[in-house]
């Protein structure tokens, strides 16, 4: 399946939506990593908003924060 990114627009590849999104939205790879390295990052909090990494969102190999 694959979503739009709720924070880019590009692709989101996923095995399943979260609940928590609009339909057809989710998260891609290297957003979440730039995410994750932001000083608010809080591990709870994230899950609750984008889900399981590996099923509602799928890490990009090689991907760095905005793509660079």
């Amino acid at each position: 399946m694959v979503l739009v990114c709720c924070t880019c627009g590009d692709r989101a590849p996923a095995k399943r939506q979260w609940y928590n999104r609009d339909h057809g939205f989710g998260l891609c790879g290297r957003c979440a990593t730039w995410l994750k390295t932001r000083r608010d990052y809080d591990p709870g909090e994230f899950q609750q908003t984008y889900g399981h990494e590996g099923i509602h969102w799928i890490a990009e190999k090689g991907s760095t924060p905005n793509g660079t």
